[in-house]
């Protein structure tokens, strides 16, 4: 009997369960079909996974098979990490088999080299508790501009449910991570605001534009209706908080629109089902929900390139595709798995297929590792500096430090 390949693979946890359960079952299901492969599993983390597959090249540490964030590849793929999947992509029916936007950011600027295959796509909506507004007489119609969302929030701000005072806003995304990042850009776009203008080819963060929409977002938490504690709190725990009754409205992902109708510890089920998801409210330049979500990658350094495609084929697959999706929320990245009759008319989910409509991603750049770093980096100043001075947001801070950003951005692209 031959001996049995071993594929190292790196996923990344989840504080849903069900998709770590998900993730198991495939392993089994892919060995069961494919006896001579033994998969190692490892669930990683999404705040070290990063640092983790940098310290790995040239190292037999590496992974075989990886879940990849959207905006890693072009840097991953640039500096060496990932194998090019060009000659293997006619296997699975070629770039048109993917959502064309999130197939985007899995090819290498001027090589068009493909680092990874789309996997899911994730994106953030608003979520609010529909109770809570009908209190005031107010709809999802009254979150629809900047204007009145704010005027909304500042009428259900600390309503008192069942004894106790709920704030109007659970956001933020405060860990010093691309979470941060994530939650403030919606209201940049909407500003016609952006980091980078890939028409332009110039670096526009600090602009007039992502300034105001930067100050729409910062001056949540001087208006009192964002709290403060918010300020050290990754999406995660954000969530976690929402579904059991602390918030009115969240950002969050579209997961939860999903996972909210399950019965877990976490989930206040008399809570969620109040709970359902719209767009961001409209600036001046529209409205637009940040889009981004998992690729699979192989490690240009696989001992088992042949075997890491065939499970690269497995999960990109149709089937693989809608029962993940069905079992955790996540979008899938393959059209055929999406355009099905569950997630067309999924009542939970109607809402998402407005807000796919208005996603925007990060530019495709293989500096982008890096220039998200230096965003967060200055973006958490920000933060902590609303902490230290009691929730007061100082816009003069803001232009330092995106001025700031925006020169080691110029620096880090002469490279």
């Amino acid at each position: 009997m031959n001996e049995r390949s071993n594929l190292n693979v790196w996923f990344i946890s989840s504080n849903n369960s069900y998709m770590n359960d998900v993730i198991t079952l495939f392993v089994d299901l892919f060995e069961k079909d494919h006896p001579e492969i033994k998969i190692n599993l490892e669930l990683k983390h999404w705040n070290t996974v990063w640092d983790e597959l940098l310290s790995t090249k040239g190292s037999n540490r590496a992974p075989d098979v990886v879940q990849i964030g959207s905006t890693w590849i072009g840097y991953l793929g640039q500096q060496g990490y990932l194998l090019a999947l060009n000659e293997n992509l006619k296997e699975v029916g070629g770039a048109e088999t993917f959502d064309t936007n999130m197939f985007r950011t899995c090819v290498q600027p001027g090589t068009g080299e493909i680092h990874a295959l789309p996997w899911f796509i994730d994106v953030r909506g608003l979520y609010y508790r529909e109770d809570i507004l009908q209190k005031k007489d107010l709809s999802v119609k009254d979150l629809s501009t900047w204007d009145s969302f704010v005027s909304t929030c500042t009428q259900i701000n600390n309503m008192e449910i069942k004894g106790k005072k709920v704030p109007a806003l659970g956001m933020g995304g405060g860990a010093k991570c691309g979470e941060l990042l994530h939650n403030v850009m919606p209201f940049v776009w909407a500003a016609g605001g952006d980091i980078f203008n890939e028409e332009t080819n110039e670096v526009v963060v600090n602009s007039e534009a992502t300034f105001k929409g930067m100050e729409f977002f910062f001056n949540l938490f001087s208006q009192d209706l964002i709290p403060l504690h918010c300020l050290g709190l990754d999406c995660a725990q954000l969530t976690l908080e929402y579904f059991q009754g602390a918030y009115a409205i969240c950002v969050t992902n579209v997961i939860d629109v999903f996972s909210m109708a399950y019965t877990e510890s976490f989930y206040n089920i008399d809570i969620a089902k109040h709970c359902l998801a719209t767009n961001f409210p409209t600036g001046p330049k529209g409205s637009f929900s940040f889009g981004g979500g998992s690729a699979l990658g192989i490690m240009k350094n696989s001992l088992y390139p042949k075997e890491a495609w065939e499970f690269l084929r497995f999960l990109t697959g149709v089937e693989a595709q809608i029962y993940y999706a069905k079992s955790c929320g996540a979008i899938p990245a393959v059209k055929k798995a999406f355009n099905t009759h569950y997630f067309l008319t999924n009542p939970r989910f109607v809402a998402f297929n407005g807000i796919l409509k208005q996603v925007k991603y990060y530019p495709v750049l293989s500096q982008w590792g890096k220039i998200e770093e230096i965003l967060v980096n200055r973006l958490f100043e920000i933060y902590m500096d609303i902490g230290q001075n009691q929730g007061q947001f100082e816009a003069k801070l803001l232009h330092k430090q995106m001025n700031a950003a925006a020169q080691d951005i110029k620096e880090l692209m002469k490279y």
